[in-house]
C-alpha cells in the first residue's frame, strides 16, 4: 500500500472531514504500523508520543521503540470521511491493510475507538464480583501486625547497605542542619539590632530558609526561645522608613542614615 498521501506537519483540523490516518517509523516509512481516525493529524501524532511515555499496550511500546532508536513517528492521511462513517470507514482500512498482509498494532479492527468487552465478558465479570466482600473493611490480625512492624524493624544486610550506598554515591546530603543555642541567641541579637536579613545569612553561613523558619515559626526551636526569653524586637521594616540593602560596594546601609 504505497499510494497513501503523506501529512505536510501543518494543521489540519476541520469539523465535519475525519481522516484516517496510518502511522510509521522514518526507517520504514512505507511500512504502516497503526490506523486511527482524527480531525487533527498533527494533535494526534503528538498524543501517541506522549501516551507510549506512560501507557504499555502494544502500540505504545512500538511508538515507544521507534523514539528511543533515534527515529521519527510519521503519520500520513490515507483517505478522508465524515463523523458518520469514520467508523466504517476505520475498519475497512483496517481489514484492506491486513489482507495485504500488514503487520498493525492495533488492538482490535477499529470503529468503537479502543478496547470494549463483548455483553458475554461484561456479563461474566459482574457475576464474578457480585457479593464479593471478602475484603470490606478487612483489618489485619494482631500477629499479622506484630510480623509487619517486625519485618520493618529487620536489619538490612551488608549487601543491602552496600547497595543503597552507591545508589547514593555523588548525591547531595539532605541531612537538615542543627543549630546550638548559642547560634540562635546570635541570630536574635543581630536581626533586633537592625541587621538586614542577608546580612545575617552571610555572617552566621546558613540559608536565608533557616533563618526565616528560625525567626518567624514559632514551633521551631521553642525550647531555646522559652529558655532565654527570644522574641523579634525590632522595627518594622515596612512602614516607618527604615530598611536595610546592599549596594553596589558589598556594604549594607541604613536608608533612615544614607541620606536617600
Amino acid at each position: 500500500m504505497k499510494n497513501q498521501k503523506k501529512y505536510d506537519g501543518q494543521l489540519m483540523e476541520t469539523i465535519d472531514k475525519i481522516y484516517i490516518y496510518g502511522l510509521s517509523s522514518s526507517a520504514e516509512p512505507e511500512i504502516i504500523r497503526y490506523i486511527g481516525y482524527t480531525n487533527n493529524p498533527y494533535k494526534r501524532r503528538c498524543d501517541h508520543v506522549t501516551e507510549s511515555r506512560a501507557l504499555k499496550t502494544h502500540r505504545h511500546k512500538w511508538v515507544r521503540s521507534v523514539i528511543e532508536s533515534g527515529n521519527k513517528l510519521l503519520i500520513s492521511i490515507l483517505r478522508e470521511t465524515t463523523e458518520e462513517k469514520k467508523g466504517n470507514a476505520e475498519i475497512e482500512t483496517i481489514l484492506l491493510y491486513k489482507a495485504c498482509g500488514a503487520n498493525l498494532v492495533n488492538g482490535n479492527n477499529g470503529g468503537i475507538g479502543g478496547k470494549c468487552p463483548t455483553l458475554e465478558t461484561r456479563k461474566k465479570l459482574s457475576l464474578c464480583k457480585m457479593g464479593n466482600t471478602w475484603n470490606k473493611g478487612r483489618m489485619p490480625s494482631p500477629q499479622n501486625l506484630i510480623a509487619l512492624r517486625a519485618s520493618n524493624k529487620k536489619p538490612k544486610t551488608e549487601q543491602a547497605k552496600l547497595n543503597m550506598s552507591i545508589a547514593r554515591t555523588g548525591k547531595p546530603n539532605k541531612k537538615i542542619r542543627k543549630f546550638k543555642d548559642e547560634d540562635i541567641i546570635e541570630m536574635y541579637k543581630l536581626f533586633n539590632s537592625g541587621r538586614a536579613f542577608d546580612e545575617i545569612v552571610e555572617i552566621m553561613k546558613l540559608k536565608r530558609s533557616d533563618l526565616s523558619n528560625i525567626l518567624y515559626t514559632k514551633t521551631s526551636y521553642l525550647d531555646v526561645k522559652e529558655k532565654y526569653k527570644l522574641k523579634i524586637d525590632r522595627p518594622k521594616l515596612h512602614g516607618n522608613g527604615i530598611k536595610n540593602y546592599k549596594t553596589k560596594n558589598n556594604k549594607y546601609v541604613n536608608r533612615t542614615n544614607s541620606g536617600f
